[in-house]
């Protein structure tokens, strides 16, 4: 009789167990397709309630009969070749509608690459089941990572985005993730997927010897996977590659499947073609260097403003004018824009540029230096300001760990690296991050206690996105009618304001500092910002010329001496702003030497393509042999080799 009692309340709380999960499972469909952001689809609710409501009941059916159908090897084996179909599904169907337009050969390859995979999976794991699973459930994710990607930063999920993830992790709180549709399909079919295979015994390897060996044998394959994708590049023979200004585009041609095993193939250094060390070297004896002969060096504070940017280069807009005291420094040495690297994102790759005078354009797609590239033999003005004589010291009022900076800033020569638990706890902010007057408190904090004199380099943190919450603050910038829907942007522009007061602080600060300084800031990329307004404001029309506008940034130099240039307005590419600042200070290098007679023939040198000197913007796929040269110095000077 206990026995029997026990029995009927573990089936009781079963039933409630299943009842609640049922309950929360139609709660979140009832508030994403009948009250939320899916309304217009209420077809589809019904039927995934209807989806729910069975898997719900047969994984209860199962937990109570818990029998099993054994399915032999000859039905397991098809049942496999439809797998890799139903996976290439899946991703394409988390953030693709438009599946018909990929490409049918790019479709073929990315069945072959899950069909690789589920081998693999096989093999590691000695069953069917998991391996069905696995591999439904990698395609899912790739494809989920891909949406949100794309809905938060306006990119694709790429291979190199993985070295970074434990960044975006510690941001990810930042933004709302939101179901859609196309996620909805296919966590069904995965779900459905796992039911069934507790429903059904397919074939497994058993004993513990076997076992191990195929696991052992899993692995080894799954190495041999990786190198494959790595090495094989099979889309080149038909001509695919991932557009630069746009690679969801690409995507959107060969998959996500396909577009993520090309990030991984193009994320290796290439050596350029007709690439000669003797050639490279002779070259830069050409440029002289004085960096042993420099005095009287002036402290230098570099500051690199997280998504820093105007919004005007997009289009016009009627608002207050939020950059009022940043434009209001009249007595600038030189300033007006500079082209980033990244848009939305990617800050370390906007930092590479600055730190090291080597453009992005120069590599693929995708592409994290400090993650993914060998840097202790990269050139970095860190080296010459230390062997100049600075103290060098690098700040980053949050994680010291993002993007690899603790290893990269060694690398650079960098004696010193500050972070956010070097800030005071209470340190104030307005949206999430370390507001930037604490952090300029900070900086003027490190710059009294340092040698002088002293470079030190500064990546602020206020202006980071998400921009959907409110701002600890009790005036946002006023905008007119057109935009006043859009509290993203205007959250935006009042951190931008924020960011133009605090910094005219700084400056009015180092006025009555008597050492000399100098003072170098630009913003890093545009902001993502998801509302509406920068569709509203900007319209790409496919130009070279046109997408560069995205990828604007404002930059000033200024000194509280004079330096005896007058006062500059010149826009460049970021790789160029080290070596402008060189040459108002006077110090020559080899390098930033060729740099600045390159900027002559090519003001701007961008992911989106390049600017000569008549204002004409070009493509890369116009072969010019100077452009060929850079890259092939560039080379040199990342590498050493």
């Amino acid at each position: 009789m206990q026995n029997l009692s026990l029995a009927r309340i573990r089936r009781v709380i079963t039933v409630v167990f299943f009842l609640v999960v049922f309950l929360i499972g139609y709660h979140y469909l009832r508030i994403f397709y009948l009250v939320g952001k899916l309304g217009l689809l209420r077809g589809s609710f019904y039927f995934y309630v209807l989806s729910w409501e069975l898997l719900v009941f047969f994984s209860a059916y199962y937990v109570f009969v818990r029998k099993k159908r054994n399915i032999s090897i000859k039905l397991a084996i098809p049942i496999s070749f439809v797998i890799p179909v139903l996976a290439v599904w899946v991703t394409e169907s988390c953030w693709n509608n438009m599946l018909r337009n990929i490409h049918v050969p790019a479709i073929i390859i990315s069945i072959c690459i899950y069909a690789i995979l589920e081998l693999g999976f096989l093999l590691l794991f000695g069953s069917f089941n998991a391996a069905y699973i696995m591999t439904i459930l990698v395609a899912f994710m790739l494809g989920t990572t891909n949406h949100f990607v794309e809905a938060f930063r306006g990119d694709c999920f790429k291979a190199s985005d993985i070295l970074v993830a434990g960044t975006a992790a510690k941001v990810a709180d930042q933004y709302n993730f939101v179901l859609t549709d196309g996620i909805v399909r296919p966590l069904i079919l995965l779900l459905w997927v796992i039911v069934i295979t507790r429903f059904f015994s397919f074939p497994y390897i058993k004993g513990a010897k076997k076992r191990a060996i195929m696991v052992g044998a899993g692995i080894v394959y799954l190495v041999f996977e990786y190198l494959l994708f790595l090495n094989v590049p099979i889309f080149d023979r038909f001509g695919y590659e991932i557009y630069p200004v746009r690679p969801q585009d690409s995507y959107a041609e060969y998959g996500a499947t396909a577009g993520f095993v090309m990030t991984l193939q193009d994320s290796k250094i290439k050596v350029p073609e007709n690439y000669s060390r003797d050639e490279v070297e002779g070259l830069l004896a050409t440029y002289e260097d004085n960096t042993d002969s420099i005095e009287d060096m002036p402290t230098v504070i570099a500051i690199m403003n997280e998504a820093f940017s105007d919004l005007s280069v997009l289009g016009d807009f009627e608002a207050e004018d939020y950059m009022a005291d940043w434009y209001g420094i009249s007595d600038y040495t030189m300033r007006g824009f500079v082209y980033v690297p990244v848009c939305g994102g990617g800050t370390a790759n906007s930092e590479f540029e600055f730190l090291t005078g080597l453009s992005m354009a120069g590599y693929n797609v995708g592409v994290y230096p400090y993650q993914q590239y060998n840097l202790k033999n990269a050139y970095s003005i860190g080296h010459d300001l230390k062997r100049i004589g600075a103290e060098t010291i690098a700040f980053h009022p949050y994680n010291a760990f993002n993007y690899n900076r603790k290893n990269v800033y060694k690398y650079f020569d960098f004696n010193n690296y500050y972070s956010r638990t070097d800030m005071d706890p209470d340190s104030p902010v307005i949206n999430w991050g370390i507001s930037d007057q604490a952090d300029y408190n900070k900086l003027i904090e490190l710059y009294d206690n340092s040698s002088k004199p002293s470079f030190v380099f500064n990546v602020t943190m206020q202006n980071h996105g998400g921009y959907t919450d409110s701002l600890n603050i009790d005036s946002y910038v006023s905008v007119g009618d057109d935009y006043k829907m859009y509290q993203s942007m205007i959250n935006y522009l009042t951190l931008v304001r924020e960011s133009s007061i605090a910094y005219k602080n700084l400056v009015d600060h180092f006025r009555n500092v008597d050492e000399k300084a100098v003072i170098v800031m630009f913003g890093d990329h545009q902001p993502a910002i998801y509302d509406g307004s920068i569709e509203a404001l900007y319209e790409n029309d496919g130009s070279i010329e046109n997408a560069a506008h995205r990828y604007m940034t404002p930059y000033m130099i200024w000194a509280n001496y004079d330096l005896g240039k007058g006062q500059i307005e010149k826009d460049m590419s970021l790789n160029y702003l080290a070596a402008n600042m060189y040459e108002l200070l006077g110090i020559k290098t080899d390098y930033t030497g060729y740099l600045l007679d390159l900027q002559k023939e090519f003001p701007v040198i961008g992911v989106f393509g390049y600017e000569d000197a008549a204002g004409n913007w070009h493509s890369y796929y116009e072969q010019n042999d100077r452009i060929d040269e850079y890259f092939r110095v560039e080379y040199h000077e990342l590498t050493g080799k």
